[in-house]
């Protein structure tokens, strides 16, 4: 669950440690395209006039981030998901309001870059949104502007699955060799239970007015086939 707290003193060293995080991340991030066989370069020649954003959102272990990387590598997208600025920041400064509030500031550069410079083919995004969080909807808001301020369509794609199914995600060993934050199964199990209890994690019916959205229920789908009809759906296959 993101939650959002306010700094109103930052020391003059935490600004130039923040800095120096920022220029890791970008790397980090850049060497993960790399390893796929991208290069920045690469994707700012190969892109299309229109890029392609996708913002897959649901409960933790719904299967947001592996049904997004088929989704990335068949459209030849680049992959933000969720932890990836969270678990670079977590070792710095620990689960505190730094981490949180830095990620999203790293996420807003990065689509900020990619949407003023139409840098790549687009993207994919996955994250965890409450929609009883009055930061969650603030944040998600802020992130959809930096794009449809540009023009720029984005294929909003909900997921949702049964709680005991979750459950089983949870542990499955792709999902933690990912995740290192969700290696201790314990815990992070109780933290899915008890956010599954306490916040709303999936929308009510009409509650998302897009162009492009779809919602797909995961539960008895694999990864795959998750994927294949999302793409479907949007005549993208």
């Amino acid at each position: 669950m993101i939650n959002i707290i306010a700094i109103k003193v930052v020391p003059r060293a935490f600004v130039l440690d923040c800095n120096d995080v920022f220029a890791r991340f970008i790397l980090v991030w850049q060497n993960s395209i790399k390893r796929d066989g991208w290069s920045m370069k690469s994707l700012s020649r190969e892109r299309s006039s229109s890029l392609k954003v996708f913002f897959i959102f649901g409960p933790q272990a719904v299967g947001k981030m592996t049904i997004g990387e088929i989704i990335a590598d068949k459209l030849r997208l680049p992959l933000l998901h969720n932890h990836m600025t969270l678990e670079l920041l977590q070792p710095l400064f620990g689960w505190t309001p730094a981490t949180f509030s830095l990620s999203r500031e790293f996420r807003e550069a990065i689509f900020s870059k990619i949407a003023k410079e139409s840098i790549g083919n687009g993207l994919v995004f996955t994250f965890v949104l409450g929609f009883d969080l009055k930061e969650d909807i603030e944040e998600f808001n802020q992130y959809k502007a930096i794009f449809s301020d540009k023009g720029i369509d984005i294929y909003f794609i909900e997921l949702e699955a049964e709680l005991e199914e979750r459950v089983y995600r949870n542990k499955t060993e792709y999902r933690l060799s990912k995740k290192a934050s969700k290696q201790n199964v314990a815990h992070s199990e109780k933290e899915l239970l008890l956010a599954n209890e306490q916040h709303r994690l999936n929308s009510f019916p009409g509650e998302i007015d897009e162009k492009y959205y779809y919602r797909l229920d995961v539960t008895k789908l694999t990864a795959q086939q998750a994927a294949d009809q999302i793409l479907e759906q949007f005549e993208l296959n």
